[in-house]
């Protein structure tokens, strides 16, 4: 009944489930289990489950692309702005896209479980292909809404690379999945642990997409469900070793420093900076709308900093010891230093670039040259003890101070543009003022 009071899920029904379409998956479901039966050994289930296992890759992959293109697909044909317009809210949009634009695939799948049940196909294994593709669904709409956001902020964006790069995303997810079902039998005997955190982590990816489309319809958002994110998948590390000697408050900030830095690297990567709109903020001290605007991976960043120094502090405090086995303390502090220059690096790129145009050739480039091309170029200068100033393999054995100096530079480099900026914002206002 919530589905078919969803108007947008209507819509989808009506365009997707044609009569052919209706008629023919059936047909193609018996013909496929008639050949699976045709060998005389209907009782062996092993390549039955394989086959089902294929016909429901090949329905995921289906409702991923339907997924992926959802919304993308709206603002190619010119309907986007009505939808956004409309008084629908965002949790309804979301579904409505989520599962209306893959009625097509839920459909085949109905007829893989209805066909493959009785030949002796585990509840279990069915629960989780649901799962899984549900998950890359909701990954799906998800990718969907942050290629139209960041369409509209670059506007030289062009929507077939939107779309091979969602073809790229739907394979490679639909072909992990792969992997996955058609491993050994032996791992039968996990799908019950893999179901439950499968489920898990289905949430996440509908609620981000949900903050994504309340961007879209133009609501405030807040990082809130970042933060959760970044809880849960610290608590989801970190509860199988509850009890046992390897954990401890330590071992805690530990995976809490990593994740949250490795949120900072996938959310800075993909944000774009209003610069001038977030100085503005910070210059009337608006709080309350700076907490809505400010960028994912900024305050991912102090997170893993604040993680990190609460860590060095406790241990140089003697409060506890470290759990083995672990990181060294200088190894974590290491990676923060290497991690926030990074950060720092790719906000330096992203000021430096046109709000206008597309920013990750120059993101290429620069992270090219500090991993890659500058420590190629010290080693063929005989200059080899350099290296460990841009990267290091070696944690464990780094010295705390090697990252400091690329990182003093790129803070350096930040601050000039910031400053540029403000200058810049400065002579366009005292030009109008004259010009007045």
């Amino acid at each position: 009944m919530m589905l078919q009071a969803n108007a947008e899920w209507r819509r989808y029904a009506r365009l997707e489930l044609t009569p052919f379409r209706l008629f023919i998956i059936p047909v193609v479901g018996v013909l496929v289990i008639l050949a699976a039966c045709s060998g005389g050994q209907p009782a062996e289930t092993r390549w039955l489950i394989r086959i089902t296992n294929t016909w429901f890759v090949f329905c995921a992959f289906w409702g991923m692309q339907g997924a992926n293109l959802s919304v993308v697909d709206e603002v190619a044909g010119g309907t986007w702005d009505q939808q956004r317009l409309s008084h629908q809210s965002a949790w309804k949009l979301l579904w409505g896209k989520w599962l209306g634009s893959t009625v097509f695939s839920w459909y085949g799948v109905f007829w893989g479980v209805v066909l493959s049940l009785p030949f002796g196909m585990p509840w279990r294994h069915v629960g989780l292909l649901l799962a899984l593709m549900l998950t890359g669904q909701a990954l799906g709409v998800l990718f969907s809404f942050a290629n139209v956001i960041r369409m509209r902020q670059v506007r030289r964006a062009k929507m077939a690379g939107l779309r091979q790069g969602s073809a790229v995303v739907s394979g490679l997810l639909v072909l992990a999945g792969a992997c996955i079902l058609n491993a050994d039998d032996n791992i039968s005997r996990v799908w019950g642990d893999t179901l439950v955190a499968v489920c898990l982590w289905l949430p996440w990816p509908a609620l981000i997409a949900h903050r994504l489309a309340r961007i879209e319809l133009q609501e405030r958002v807040t990082p809130v469900v970042w933060l959760a994110l970044v809880a849960f998948h610290t608590a989801f590390v970190c509860l199988p070793l509850a009890g046992t000697r390897s954990f401890s408050g330590l071992r805690l900030l530990e995976v809490l420093t990593i994740v949250a830095l490795a949120y900072t690297y996938l959310t800075g990567f993909f944000e774009r900076l209003d610069t001038l709109k977030l100085l503005n903020l910070i210059k009337i001290r608006n709080w309350q709308m700076l907490w809505s605007q400010v960028p994912v991976s900024w305050l991912l960043a102090i997170v893993s900093v604040a993680a990190c120094c609460v860590y060095a502090l406790v241990l140089s405090t003697g409060g506890e010891t470290r759990a083995e086995p672990g990181f060294s303390v200088q190894a974590i502090i290491t990676i923060v230093l290497f991690g926030l220059r990074d950060w720092l690096l790719l906000v330096f790129i992203q000021l430096s670039v046109a709000a206008h145009k597309e920013s990750y050739g120059a993101t290429a480039f620069g992270f090219s040259l500090v991993y890659v091309i500058v420590p190629l170029l010290a080693f063929l200068s005989g200059f080899e003890g350099f290296t460990p100033f841009c990267w290091s393999f070696n944690l464990d054995q780094a010295a705390v101070w090697q990252p400091l100096p690329t990182l003093a530079l790129v803070t350096g480099l930040t601050f000039w543009r910031v400053k540029k900026i403000l200058e810049s914002q400065l002579s366009v206002s005292i030009k109008t003022i004259t010009q007045e």
